[in-house]
């Protein structure tokens, strides 16, 4: 007994050795890719800078364990087994982001999306009257080129599927979506199209795990893209008789793979342990030339009917579903996503109709700020104006720095740009305008075809960027030397530039001034 006793002793201690030395064996074993945060939609922490002075110190522990927890070997497969307990034996959300519902459903909690379903975080009626405006202000600068308009909202899945919400999430008052909609009735005439009562019609088509909305998912399906759509087309119809809603009976029914459906469960790690079936509802596109992104999402579409409208769509993760169906009602689309109104891009491509639809959180964060006009700056004015930095080109001692799908080299004395995505970003230096002035860039560059460049900037009592906080300017195939000032005071720190399109830019220089 005492030899058996001993033993289990050995192999307890060596058990235990195994699992203390298993996370460092996993470093070397297996690529980081598969244990990276970036699976959770997020970007691993980053390792923290030198230890100069007595903060730097202080939070030298946080972020090297942040850092350091992103990196730990087999954590791809301890927070698998961490999730499968939670959701399989404890019933608790697998992420603090994920609500439970009844029967499996899965909601998005976050973004504030529970306490405005629940309507105890309404607006303000200077926040209604603020939207009102901002959406106006998209409609207003599009009339006056002969542009039509529409605006919608996606609902979030609560707001269509609340019978499957855990029953103490109950509404106590209108939405902000309910509100919103009530508001613009009643003080605007922009075509503000509501989704919602359509949306919960489909639902009585629901069966065998076709729903509007994906259930483990947050956004609709491809049922919901085609209401969402139909509804937009049918709200113009009046104007643009050929743009019609598209018949249930032109769509081609078809059970897809699963790994096409919206899941949540992804960056749970046990996605492939809970199931939901996926349908695809392809419309019938005759004569439809589609134009897609590296990741296959639709960003153009052509048709040889004139008779149907040019249209432009802006819109957020929702409208992905919804651009097979727009394609087939225009006799060209433009789809961007992005939440900024590009108004630089409407300029080039002369629509006939600009569509606008975000998710209902957009409602929570806010709708990006309609962009200043650029004022132009000839360059005997801008030669007169205080420096701030540059010019920076090839023969600079260094190069700025870049992130995303872009990069600099030097060559014959320019900077050669190659932009291989469309998210790329390059850091200008810091522009710390002084009070009351406004930032004034020269840029010459060469563009191998039309497109257009972005300038992304924060204010001094922002001290970080934000989505709202961009000016845009066309560039057009061939060399560009071009100056102007932004029409917006008190931009500060460093400024990021993106180029919109993939290729290869040759950029001669570019520098910032200060401008009264």
């Amino acid at each position: 007994m005492p030899h058996l006793r001993s033993q289990l002793d050995g192999l307890l201690v060596a058990a235990f050795a195994v699992g203390l030395l298993a996370p460092t064996i996993d470093l070397f074993v297996r690529p980081a890719e598969v244990r990276s945060a970036r699976r959770e939609n997020r970007t691993p922490a980053l390792f923290p800078s030198r230890v100069t002075g007595l903060s730097t110190l202080s939070s030298f522990p946080s972020k090297f364990d942040a850092w350091f927890a992103d990196r730990l070997g087999l954590r791809d497969r301890l927070l698998r087994g961490h999730q499968a307990l939670r959701h399989f034996v404890f019933h608790s959300e697998a992420t603090p982001t994920l609500i439970e519902g009844k029967e499996g459903w899965l909601y998005f909690g976050s973004d504030g999306s529970v306490p405005v379903m629940r309507g105890v975080s309404p607006f303000t009626q200077t926040d209604l009257e603020h939207w009102r405006a901002d959406i106006e202000s998209r409609r207003d600068w599009l009339r006056s080129r002969g542009i039509d308009f529409a605006f919608a909202i996606a609902p979030n899945k609560q707001t269509i599927y609340p019978e499957y919400l855990p029953d103490e999430l109950v509404q106590l008052g209108p939405t902000r979506l309910d509100q919103l909609t009530a508001y613009m009735r009643a003080n605007s005439d922009v075509r503000f199209v509501d989704l919602r009562p359509a949306l919960v019609a489909e639902k009585a088509q629901d069966q065998g795990g076709d729903f509007v909305y994906y259930p483990l998912g947050s956004h609709w399906s491809w049922r919901g893209g085609w209401v969402g759509w139909n509804e937009i087309a049918r709200s113009m119809t009046e104007k643009w008789p050929t743009l019609k809603p598209i018949p249930r009976a032109d769509l081609v029914r078809s059970e897809v793979s699963e790994l096409s459906a919206d899941t949540m469960m992804v960056t749970s790690y046990i996605s492939d342990l809970i199931h939901q079936r996926s349908f695809a509802y392809d419309p019938l596109l005759p004569d439809t030339v589609l134009t897609r992104n590296d990741l296959g999402g639709i960003v153009e579409s052509h048709r040889p009917d004139e008779t149907l409208p040019k249209t432009v769509i802006f819109h957020d993760s929702f409208g992905a579903w919804m651009l097979p169906f727009s394609a087939r009602s225009s006799s060209s689309m433009h789809a961007l996503w992005q939440h900024a109104f590009a108004k630089e891009t409407v300029l080039m491509d002369h629509p006939d109709i600009v569509v606008q639809v975000y998710t209902e959180r957009v409602l929570s964060w806010g709708l990006v700020k309609l962009a200043p006009e650029n004022d132009p700056v000839d360059a005997e004015s801008f030669a007169k104006l205080a420096q701030l930095w540059g010019p920076i080109d090839g023969t600079s001692p260094t190069l700025p720095l870049c992130e995303g799908g872009v990069r600099i080299v030097r060559a014959n004395g320019d900077l050669r740009i190659e932009q291989e995505g469309e998210n790329g970003l390059i850091e200008m230096p810091v522009a710390d305008v002084p009070p009351g002035q406004q930032l004034a860039l020269h840029i010459d560059i060469t563009a191998p075809r039309q497109t257009v460049l972005t300038i992304f900037y924060q204010l001094s009592h922002e001290r970080r960027f934000a989505r709202r906080r961009l000016a845009m300017t066309v560039l057009e195939a061939g060399r560009n030397d071009i100056r102007f000032r932004l029409r917006m005071p008190e931009v500060w720190g460093p400024i990021k530039v993106r180029i919109g399109a993939k290729g290869t830019y040759v950029l001669h220089s570019i520098e910032a001034r200060a401008a009264k």
